[in-house]
């Protein structure tokens, strides 16, 4: 099943083993390294959230995830345009939170 569209190649999101990833990850179709891993900070990502992270370029908020240290904590996931032109996924937080990458 296709998710959505990739924002850096515009190929198909298709769910992988470990991930939602871009159907031209071939060498011969482009090498496209665009994924939404399905389990971010301890939490796993349904296909719900993907396609509204897809579509919107954000989530709804979500709980249970689990920080480096153990704490549960409540984000939304947003598409981030990185230096290199290429898109990842990052937290948002309420303005009580500190902001993260979830790569870092």
């Amino acid at each position: 099943d296709v998710l959505g569209e990739c924002p850096d190649c515009g190929g198909d999101i298709i769910e992988k083993e470990k991930g939602y990833g871009c159907a031209n990850w071939k060498r011969e179709s482009g090498g496209c390294q665009f994924i939404i891993w399905k389990k971010i900070a301890g939490k796993t990502i349904p296909d719900q959230i993907v396609e509204q992270l897809l579509e919107n370029g954000i989530s709804e908020t979500i709980e249970g995830f689990k920080s480096r240290k153990g704490t549960l904590f409540s984000a939304r996931l947003k598409l981030e345009k990185t230096e290199e032109g290429k898109y990842r996924v990052a937290f948002v937080f309420d303005r009580n939170q500190n902001g993260s990458n979830i790569n870092e």
